[in-house]
């Protein structure tokens, strides 16, 4: 499975290669667990994008609530 981080990071206002470092972060925290449960890569693929989306998101409404931007 290809991830298309351009097309995720269009969504979340960031950079492709934001998004791809924050899901290889978010792999390498969770990846151990998530293969020890039966998730194969694509999965694990999957699931760590949209962890990473998330995260991103809920990073720049924070920024963008604080006041600061």
């Amino acid at each position: 499975m290809t991830t298309d981080y351009s097309s995720v990071a269009k969504q979340v206002g960031k950079t492709p290669s934001a998004v791809e470092r924050r899901t290889q972060q978010v792999l390498d925290e969770n990846q151990q667990s998530w293969k020890a449960s039966g998730m194969d890569s694509g999965m694990m693929q999957n699931r760590a994008v949209r962890i990473a989306a998330r995260q991103l998101i809920t990073e720049k409404r924070k920024i963008a609530s604080s006041g600061c931007v």
